[in-house]
Protein backbone atom coordinates (compact mmCIF):
# COMPACT_ATOMS: atom_id res chain seq x y z
CA UNK A 1 0.00 0.00 0.00
CA UNK A 2 1.36 3.42 -0.89
CA UNK A 3 0.23 6.98 -0.19
CA UNK A 4 0.21 9.80 -2.52
CA UNK A 5 3.51 7.45 -4.47
CA UNK A 6 5.26 6.91 -0.77
CA UNK A 7 5.70 3.61 -0.20
CA UNK A 8 4.31 2.60 3.44
CA UNK A 9 6.54 -0.54 3.99
CA UNK A 10 8.09 -0.19 7.12
CA UNK A 11 11.87 1.13 5.47
CA UNK A 12 10.03 3.64 3.12
CA UNK A 13 10.42 7.21 4.65
CA UNK A 14 7.61 9.39 4.44
CA UNK A 15 9.08 12.71 3.50
CA UNK A 16 5.89 15.00 3.98
CA UNK A 17 5.02 13.54 7.20
CA UNK A 18 8.76 14.31 8.64
CA UNK A 19 8.74 18.07 7.30
CA UNK A 20 5.48 18.33 9.14
CA UNK A 21 6.96 16.52 12.43
CA UNK A 22 10.07 19.12 12.34
CA UNK A 23 7.99 22.13 11.63
CA UNK A 24 5.65 20.61 15.11
CA UNK A 25 8.89 20.33 16.96
CA UNK A 26 10.13 23.45 15.68
CA UNK A 27 6.48 25.66 16.66
CA UNK A 28 6.36 23.55 20.28
CA UNK A 29 9.90 24.83 20.79
CA UNK A 30 9.23 28.37 20.09
CA UNK A 31 6.30 27.75 22.18
CA UNK A 32 8.43 26.83 25.41
CA UNK A 33 10.87 29.69 24.60
CA UNK A 34 7.97 32.35 24.61
CA UNK A 35 6.68 31.21 28.04
CA UNK A 36 10.27 31.13 29.06
CA UNK A 37 10.46 34.70 28.22
CA UNK A 38 7.92 35.91 29.72
CA UNK A 39 8.21 34.11 32.64
CA UNK A 40 11.76 35.12 33.15
CA UNK A 41 11.43 39.36 31.83
CA UNK A 42 7.76 39.46 32.78
CA UNK A 43 7.08 40.48 29.12
CA UNK A 44 2.64 40.46 28.42
CA UNK A 45 1.42 37.00 29.05
CA UNK A 46 -1.15 38.14 26.02
CA UNK A 47 1.58 38.28 23.70
CA UNK A 48 2.66 34.44 24.68
CA UNK A 49 2.79 32.28 21.48
CA UNK A 50 0.45 30.04 22.79
CA UNK A 51 -0.50 28.78 19.22
CA UNK A 52 3.20 26.66 19.22
CA UNK A 53 1.66 24.23 21.53
CA UNK A 54 -0.53 23.47 18.50
CA UNK A 55 2.28 21.08 17.23
CA UNK A 56 1.79 18.78 20.06
CA UNK A 57 -2.22 18.80 18.10
CA UNK A 58 -0.32 17.92 14.54
CA UNK A 59 1.59 15.60 16.41
CA UNK A 60 -1.22 13.87 17.67
CA UNK A 61 -2.71 13.61 14.28
CA UNK A 62 0.19 12.48 12.45
CA UNK A 63 0.05 9.57 15.20
CA UNK A 64 -3.23 8.58 14.02
CA UNK A 65 -2.35 8.63 10.70
CA UNK A 66 0.69 6.49 11.21
CA UNK A 67 -0.70 4.04 13.02
CA UNK A 68 -3.43 3.42 10.47
CA UNK A 69 -0.86 3.23 7.96
CA UNK A 70 1.09 0.17 10.23
CA UNK A 71 -1.97 -1.99 11.24
CA UNK A 72 -2.73 -1.68 7.24
CA UNK A 73 0.03 -2.99 5.90
CA UNK A 74 -0.28 -6.66 4.39
CA UNK A 75 -0.14 -9.65 6.61
CA UNK A 76 -0.95 -10.50 10.15
CA UNK A 77 -0.89 -7.95 12.61
CA UNK A 78 2.57 -8.46 15.05
CA UNK A 79 1.75 -7.41 18.39
CA UNK A 80 4.81 -8.12 19.57
CA UNK A 81 7.15 -6.19 16.80
CA UNK A 82 4.36 -3.76 17.04
CA UNK A 83 5.80 -3.26 20.61
CA UNK A 84 8.70 -3.72 20.21
CA UNK A 85 9.09 -1.03 17.76
CA UNK A 86 7.31 1.61 19.79
CA UNK A 87 9.20 1.08 22.93
CA UNK A 88 12.46 1.64 21.31
CA UNK A 89 11.21 4.52 19.78
CA UNK A 90 9.81 6.08 23.15
CA UNK A 91 11.22 4.76 26.14
CA UNK A 92 14.97 4.70 26.17
CA UNK A 93 14.96 8.60 25.42
CA UNK A 94 12.40 9.59 27.68
CA UNK A 95 13.91 7.34 30.94
CA UNK A 96 16.85 8.34 30.08
CA UNK A 97 15.52 12.28 30.24
CA UNK A 98 13.17 11.63 33.32
CA UNK A 99 16.25 9.81 35.16
CA UNK A 100 18.79 13.07 34.38
CA UNK A 101 15.56 15.39 36.08
CA UNK A 102 15.24 13.47 38.99
CA UNK A 103 18.87 12.85 39.70
CA UNK A 104 18.84 17.14 39.72
CA UNK A 105 16.04 17.44 41.87
CA UNK A 106 17.60 15.14 44.66
CA UNK A 107 21.09 16.95 44.00
CA UNK A 108 20.26 20.34 43.09
CA UNK A 109 16.67 20.93 44.21
CA UNK A 110 16.70 24.89 44.04
CA UNK A 111 16.61 24.15 40.15
CA UNK A 112 13.23 23.78 40.18
CA UNK A 113 10.19 25.53 40.96
CA UNK A 114 7.46 22.72 41.78
CA UNK A 115 9.65 19.25 40.81
CA UNK A 116 10.39 17.13 43.67
CA UNK A 117 12.72 14.13 44.20
CA UNK A 118 9.32 12.02 44.86
CA UNK A 119 10.28 8.33 44.10
CA UNK A 120 6.55 7.21 43.71
CA UNK A 121 6.22 9.94 41.11
CA UNK A 122 9.42 8.74 39.01
CA UNK A 123 7.83 5.29 39.29
CA UNK A 124 4.50 6.44 37.83
CA UNK A 125 6.44 8.83 35.04
CA UNK A 126 8.10 6.29 34.07
CA UNK A 127 5.44 3.96 33.37
CA UNK A 128 3.15 6.43 30.95
CA UNK A 129 0.23 6.07 33.60
CA UNK A 130 -1.16 9.61 34.18
CA UNK A 131 -1.85 9.38 38.07
CA UNK A 132 -2.90 12.10 40.53
CA UNK A 133 -0.14 13.24 42.20
CA UNK A 134 -1.99 14.16 45.21
CA UNK A 135 -2.61 18.10 43.88
CA UNK A 136 -5.03 17.07 41.63
CA UNK A 137 -2.92 17.09 38.63
CA UNK A 138 -1.18 14.19 36.74
CA UNK A 139 1.45 15.94 35.59
CA UNK A 140 4.97 13.11 35.09
CA UNK A 141 8.20 14.42 36.58
CA UNK A 142 9.65 15.57 33.27
CA UNK A 143 6.47 17.77 32.67
CA UNK A 144 6.29 18.07 28.48
CA UNK A 145 6.22 13.89 28.92
CA UNK A 146 1.93 14.06 29.50
CA UNK A 147 2.10 14.38 25.29
CA UNK A 148 4.01 10.70 25.66
CA UNK A 149 1.19 9.30 28.29
CA UNK A 150 -1.49 10.45 26.00
CA UNK A 151 0.45 8.55 22.92
CA UNK A 152 1.34 5.59 24.65
CA UNK A 153 -2.54 5.52 25.57
CA UNK A 154 -3.46 5.30 21.72
CA UNK A 155 -0.76 2.55 21.04
CA UNK A 156 -2.75 0.24 23.47
CA UNK A 157 -5.98 1.19 22.40
CA UNK A 158 -4.23 0.42 18.76
CA UNK A 159 -2.55 -2.68 19.79
CA UNK A 160 -5.99 -4.05 21.65
CA UNK A 161 -8.13 -3.65 18.77
CA UNK A 162 -5.95 -4.75 16.05
CA UNK A 163 -4.47 -7.58 17.49
CA UNK A 164 -7.40 -9.46 19.33
CA UNK A 165 -9.90 -8.01 17.16
CA UNK A 166 -8.41 -7.60 13.92
CA UNK A 167 -9.57 -4.38 13.25
CA UNK A 168 -7.42 -3.36 10.32
CA UNK A 169 -9.38 0.08 9.87
CA UNK A 170 -9.01 1.03 13.24
CA UNK A 171 -12.55 1.50 13.65
CA UNK A 172 -12.92 -0.14 16.49
CA UNK A 173 -10.08 2.06 17.82
CA UNK A 174 -11.80 5.18 16.56
CA UNK A 175 -15.09 4.29 18.28
CA UNK A 176 -13.38 3.43 21.91
CA UNK A 177 -12.00 7.23 21.94
CA UNK A 178 -15.29 8.85 20.34
CA UNK A 179 -17.03 6.73 23.45
CA UNK A 180 -13.81 7.58 26.42
CA UNK A 181 -14.90 11.73 25.13
CA UNK A 182 -18.39 11.33 25.29
CA UNK A 183 -18.01 9.98 29.14
CA UNK A 184 -15.91 12.68 29.49
CA UNK A 185 -18.17 15.41 27.50
CA UNK A 186 -21.34 14.04 29.71
CA UNK A 187 -20.13 13.38 33.51
CA UNK A 188 -17.00 15.36 33.81
CA UNK A 189 -15.03 13.24 36.03
CA UNK A 190 -13.38 15.57 38.86
CA UNK A 191 -10.63 12.57 39.03
CA UNK A 192 -7.66 13.85 37.64
CA UNK A 193 -6.98 10.27 35.80
CA UNK A 194 -10.71 9.95 34.50
CA UNK A 195 -10.15 13.60 33.23
CA UNK A 196 -6.59 12.45 31.66
CA UNK A 197 -8.28 9.63 29.59
CA UNK A 198 -11.32 11.26 28.50
CA UNK A 199 -9.82 14.46 27.71
CA UNK A 200 -11.30 15.47 23.87
CA UNK A 201 -8.31 16.03 22.89
CA UNK A 202 -8.39 11.85 22.43
CA UNK A 203 -9.80 12.56 18.99
CA UNK A 204 -7.15 14.37 17.32
CA UNK A 205 -5.49 10.67 16.64
CA UNK A 206 -8.94 10.00 14.79
CA UNK A 207 -8.53 12.77 12.89
CA UNK A 208 -5.05 10.90 11.67
CA UNK A 209 -6.90 7.52 11.18
CA UNK A 210 -9.57 9.61 8.92
CA UNK A 211 -7.01 11.07 6.86
CA UNK A 212 -5.26 7.90 6.79
CA UNK A 213 -8.98 6.52 5.23
CA UNK A 214 -9.34 9.00 2.91
CA UNK A 215 -5.88 9.09 1.22
CA UNK A 216 -5.88 5.33 0.82
CA UNK A 217 -9.57 5.37 -0.73
CA UNK A 218 -11.02 6.22 -3.78
CA UNK A 219 -10.22 9.71 -5.63
CA UNK A 220 -12.20 11.95 -7.75
CA UNK A 221 -10.34 13.29 -10.56
CA UNK A 222 -9.89 17.35 -10.80
CA UNK A 223 -9.58 17.91 -6.79
CA UNK A 224 -5.70 18.92 -7.49
CA UNK A 225 -6.36 22.29 -5.82
CA UNK A 226 -8.11 20.63 -2.08
CA UNK A 227 -4.51 19.75 -0.85
CA UNK A 228 -3.03 23.40 -1.35
CA UNK A 229 -6.39 24.82 0.06
CA UNK A 230 -6.30 22.48 2.83
CA UNK A 231 -2.65 22.95 3.34
CA UNK A 232 -2.81 26.83 3.11
CA UNK A 233 -5.98 27.39 5.13
CA UNK A 234 -5.27 25.20 8.11
CA UNK A 235 -2.10 27.12 8.71
CA UNK A 236 -3.62 29.99 8.30
CA UNK A 237 -6.40 29.49 11.11
CA UNK A 238 -3.82 28.36 13.40
CA UNK A 239 -1.89 31.69 12.44
CA UNK A 240 -4.82 33.67 12.92
CA UNK A 241 -4.52 32.25 16.57
CA UNK A 242 -1.36 33.05 17.32
CA UNK A 243 -2.02 34.02 20.84
CA UNK A 244 -4.51 32.46 21.96
CA UNK A 245 -4.58 30.64 25.46
CA UNK A 246 -5.04 26.82 25.65
CA UNK A 247 -8.51 26.16 25.47
CA UNK A 248 -11.53 23.59 26.31
CA UNK A 249 -12.01 22.90 22.64
CA UNK A 250 -8.59 22.50 21.67
CA UNK A 251 -9.83 19.77 19.29
CA UNK A 252 -11.93 22.35 17.06
CA UNK A 253 -9.71 25.44 17.14
CA UNK A 254 -5.97 23.55 16.83
CA UNK A 255 -6.80 19.88 16.13
CA UNK A 256 -9.12 20.71 12.88
CA UNK A 257 -6.73 22.95 11.40
CA UNK A 258 -3.80 20.76 12.18
CA UNK A 259 -5.95 17.51 10.41
CA UNK A 260 -6.13 20.36 7.40
CA UNK A 261 -2.43 20.50 7.48
CA UNK A 262 -1.66 16.88 7.49
CA UNK A 263 -4.31 16.64 4.65
CA UNK A 264 -2.90 19.27 2.47
CA UNK A 265 0.87 18.48 3.26
CA UNK A 266 0.44 14.63 2.48
CA UNK A 267 -0.61 15.33 -1.25
CA UNK A 268 1.74 19.13 -1.76
CA UNK A 269 4.79 18.51 0.25
CA UNK A 270 6.11 15.71 -2.13
CA UNK A 271 10.17 17.29 -2.68
CA UNK A 272 12.88 15.38 -0.79
CA UNK A 273 15.25 16.13 1.62
CA UNK A 274 17.03 13.84 3.41
CA UNK A 275 17.62 17.28 6.20
CA UNK A 276 14.16 17.77 6.76
CA UNK A 277 13.70 13.98 7.02
CA UNK A 278 16.56 13.83 9.49
CA UNK A 279 14.97 16.22 11.76
CA UNK A 280 11.62 15.13 11.77
CA UNK A 281 12.84 12.57 13.30
CA UNK A 282 14.54 14.41 15.98
CA UNK A 283 11.06 15.57 17.35
CA UNK A 284 10.81 12.11 19.34
CA UNK A 285 7.29 10.94 18.17
CA UNK A 286 6.20 8.05 16.21
CA UNK A 287 8.96 7.37 13.06
CA UNK A 288 7.16 8.57 9.83
CA UNK A 289 7.79 4.78 8.08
Amino acid sequence: MSVNGHSSEPDAVLFPVQYLRAAAALVVMFFHVSVLTQETWGLDPRRVDHIGAAGVDLFFVISGFIMAMIVARPGAFDGKRYWIRRIARVVPAYWAITLFVFGLAVVLPSLFHSTTANLSHLLVSLSFLAMDNGDGTTVPLLVVGWTLNYEMFFYAIVAVTAGLFSDRRLLGASGVIVCLVLIGFLFEPANPSLAFYTNPILLEFVFGIMIFRAKTGPHTAGLSLVPVVALISGTLLLVWQWERPLVDWRPLYWGVPAAAILYGGLETLRFRSSFLAHLGDWSGNPPAK
